[in-house]
Parts: C-alpha cells; structure tokens; sequence
C-alpha cells in the first residue's frame, strides 16, 4: 500500500518506483492480487500525466472480479471514478460511480470503500450540474462517521454546491470544518488548492473582490509539487 501513500502524498516518482517493484516481485512469486494492484497503481499514475489508461484499469478491475479479490475489485472502481472525473468525463463516470458504488455494497465494503466510490459519485454528479442527486448522496456520506480523510472530498463538493447556489451560511460552515482537518488528510497541493478555489467562489459570491484577489494571490505564491 505503499505506493498509494506516496501517490497521496504528490511524491509521483517514489509512488511509481514502488509500484514497479511489487510488480516485479508479484510476478517473480507468482502473487496475482498484488500484480494486479501493482498495475492498477501504474495506471492510476499515467492517468495523472494525461495519459488515457482506461483499459488497464478496467482491464485491472475484471481480473480482480474474475479472482475473487473483492476489495481489489472494489478499489479498482475508485480508481477508475477517479481518472475519469479528473480526465473530464464526468458523463461517463457516473455510471462507473453507481455500479461501483453498488458493488462495494454488495461486498458489504461500506465506509472503507463504497463512501470514498459515493464521493466520488457525487463529485461528477456535480460537475454534470446534477445539485440535488450530488446533494442526496452527501447528505448520506458526510452521516457516517468517517475518518478525516473521509470526510475531505464530500466536504470539499459540498461547499462548492453552496457557492454556486449562494448559500454562504452553509459555505462557510463546510470552510470552517475543512480547515479544521488534521495536515496530511489530503495530498498537501489538493487540500490547500481546494480550499483556495473555495474562498475565492465565496468572497466572489459576497462581492468581496479584494479578498478573493488576496485568496487568489495567497494561492499563486506557494511552492507548489511538481
């Protein structure tokens, strides 16, 4: 599970070191659960360069249904939601979110896997203009009690839901609990530009253009990760 951390952390190129690795020593001892998570691992990864590694990880997904490996299966599903939602194929990931999420249940892998597939879900739902199917599905995720990192994404839609509709009481209450997160529930670059893009739809939504300017600028002069 390394690798993954390390990709969490934007630390691409240890992640991806890694993930060569344990595909080197699967296959050496003939290990097909940690084969297949080492190639899933290595496809999320090219997927963050842009490159289109839809068919590894669907091809990663069947091989774990296939085996019988049902948290693999399951992981896959959030692997896939992911690359489609940041390629912005929202209209196809919605679709992979519902049959994932619907999975994950089966399994009976709920907040471990079937809430972060949810979130996910409800991030494309989002992007698709869909507000109130996104909405019924984070009211049901941010119930349960889930751990920080949990609790990051859901949060982060749902504030971004209240800005576009002007609801900056609830906006403002999802800023406040994002911003009360522990450091280092999120990759450090996506939790703070998250949070950047927040504040500045916020103050652009009160009329506060010097403060989303200040925001914005605040934004600009990190060092950001490569």
């Amino acid at each position: 599970r390394l690798c993954w951390a390390l990709k969490r952390d934007d630390r691409y190129a240890e992640s991806e070191g890694m993930a060569l690795d344990l595909r080197a020593l699967a296959e050496q001892l003939g290990d097909e659960e940690h084969r297949i998570e080492a190639d899933m691992a290595l496809a999320s990864l090219g997927a963050l360069r842009g490159e289109d590694t839809m068919a590894a990880l669907r091809g990663a997904q069947e091989a774990a249904e296939r085996a019988g490996f049902g948290l693999l299966e399951a992981w896959a599903y959030l692997t896939i939601t992911n690359a489609l939602e940041g390629s912005g194929r929202h209209e196809l990931a919605i679709p992979a979110g519902r049959e994932g999420l619907a999975r994950a249940r089966q399994l009976g892998l709920g907040r471990q896997i079937a809430a972060p597939i949810a979130g996910n879900l409800a991030e494309s739902l989002t992007s698709a203009g869909r507000w109130d199917e996104a909405l019924e599905i984070l009211d049901e995720v941010l119930g349960l009690d889930l751990s920080p990192l949990g609790r990051f994404g859901p949060l982060v839609i749902r504030a971004q839901i209240a800005v576009a509709r002007g609801d900056q009481e609830t906006a403002e209450r999802m800023l406040d609990e994002l911003r009360s997160l522990p450091a280092g529930v999120q990759a450090e670059s996506q939790r703070l530009l998250s949070l950047a893009r927040i504040e500045i739809d916020a103050r652009l939504a009160r009329g506060d253009l010097p403060g989303a300017l200040d925001a914005g600028r605040t934004a600009l002069i990190r060092d950001w990760p490569a």
